[in-house]
Order: C-alpha cells, then sequence, then structure tokens
C-alpha cells in the first residue's frame, strides 16, 4: 500500500496509526496516481469513487483470493478475527489518547438523520435503567439540543463531542461510542458499524452485562451479529 506523503501527514495528525507500506513524495505520487488504473474490486467501492488505484497485473487480487486468505491462520495471526484486530490498531492511538465524557459507566447513542431522539432515551431507560449517563454522538447541533432539553428535569446527564461538524469532532463521536459500556444506533450507519466493531473487540473477552448494544435500525439486539465474524 503507497499513500502520499500530505494524506500520511494528515492520516497521523488525526491520531490514527500508519496502515501503509510506503509514502512518496506529493510530486512523484501524484504521477503515478495518474498512471494507475481504478481498482476493480467490488470492496474497493466502499470507499467511493476513485479513492483507490492499482497498480497490478489482472487477477493479482481477487474476491476469491481474499476469502481463502480470510480462512487461514495466517490472516493477522487470528482465524476469523483479522479486520476487528487491524481496525484496533488503526483507530488505538485515537482512542489512548480519548478523554472519555464520563469516569463511570454511560451509554453512547448514535443519532442518525430522520432519527428521533426520544426513541433512543426510552430505550437507554429501558435496557439499562440502572445508567444516567448518555454520550450523543452526532455532527448535528439540533439534535444535541434536542437531546439537552430531552434531559432537562429527568435523572439523564448528556454530552457529546466539542466542535461539531468537525472531522476531529466525527472522530471523537466513534472513540466515544467504541469506548462506551452500552451502545445504542443503527446498522445500516457505517460510522455506528464501525463504533460497534471497535467497541466489540476493546471490550473482547471481559464480562458484560447483556444486552450490550442495540441496533434501532433492525429493532433488535446487537451484542452479536450474525454477519460479523468476532464471537461474543
Amino acid at each position: 500500500l503507497v499513500v502520499s506523503e500530505a494524506f500520511s501527514i494528515e492520516w497521523t495528525k488525526a491520531r490514527l496509526a500508519p496502515f501503509w507500506d510506503f509514502r512518496l513524495v506529493d510530486a512523484l505520487f501524484q504521477v503515478r496516481w495518474r498512471l494507475a488504473k481504478d481498482c476493480r474490486m467490488p470492496w474497493a467501492r466502499a470507499f467511493g469513487p476513485h479513492a483507490l488505484k492499482c497498480e497490478m497485473p489482472p487477477g493479482y487480487l481477487s474476491i476469491a483470493k481474499r476469502d481463502k486468505f480470510w480462512r487461514t491462520p495466517l490472516y493477522n495471526g487470528h482465524l476469523f478475527h483479522g479486520w476487528y484486530n487491524l481496525w484496533l490498531q488503526t483507530f488505538g492511538p485515537r482512542l489512548v489518547s480519548y478523554l472519555q465524557p464520563y469516569n463511570l459507566t454511560y451509554v453512547a447513542i448514535h443519532v442518525g438523520q430522520r432519527s428521533k431522539v426520544a426513541d433512543f432515551f426510552f430505550i437507554a431507560q429501558e435496557f439499562w435503567p440502572q445508567t444516567s449517563n448518555l454520550f450523543i454522538a452526532t455532527d448535528d447541533k439540533s439534535i444535541v439540543q434536542e437531546a439537552a432539553e430531552q434531559a432537562n428535569g429527568t435523572k439523564f446527564n448528556v454530552s457529546w463531542a466539542a466542535g461539531l461538524e468537525s472531522a476531529s469532532a466525527s472522530l471523537d463521536n466513534i472513540a466515544g461510542l467504541a469506548s462506551s459500556t452500552f451502545l445504542v444506533g443503527g446498522s445500516n450507519s457505517k460510522d455506528f458499524r464501525v463504533a460497534r466493531a471497535l467497541n466489540a473487540v476493546l471490550h473482547h473477552g471481559e464480562f458484560r452485562p447483556h444486552p450490550w448494544c442495540y441496533d434501532n435500525f433492525r429493532k433488535r439486539v446487537c451484542d452479536c451479529w450474525p454477519d460479523t465474524v468476532l464471537q461474543c
């Protein structure tokens, strides 16, 4: 994997661990980028159009080769657990430096677009009535205001990331979700899926009350997702 020098600086400045093998000075990287072709693997589309380019002969990488590799102990040294560990390595510096919103247990709530804040308060009360601390993960100031109004006069304490709508706040939202004791969000959100995976591997092997995760999109407990490889 090769990245530009400018990209590597921005990435590490955000307190994310390097994932690349080499970095090139910007001028040389741009020359190779213009000459390279888009990666044609379906999974590459998840990063957006033209986000990745490949220099390799046709068929060098394929879904079949990937699936075969995933089923070997060479996959990050942990059979079926590899990508969770890689995600944790990547976000590790951010998680270590992150100042958690509470010293005690808390429920982290990822509020997506068109979601009702009141629904999440109800879920927190239903599943974890012993917990009064809520962390609201959002980039929408109106949702924060609605959550503060919803908590007024109740047992709930509400906090959120500083500097809403910034890239730093988005990463702090993921860190807050990943570090939480209990987690609520929707599996239709990429941010929530990343945070849920980080939360699972970060607390893997610890005793956790059941449930610790609720998927408000699918309306079900998400301690164990059938489409993920990490076992509970």
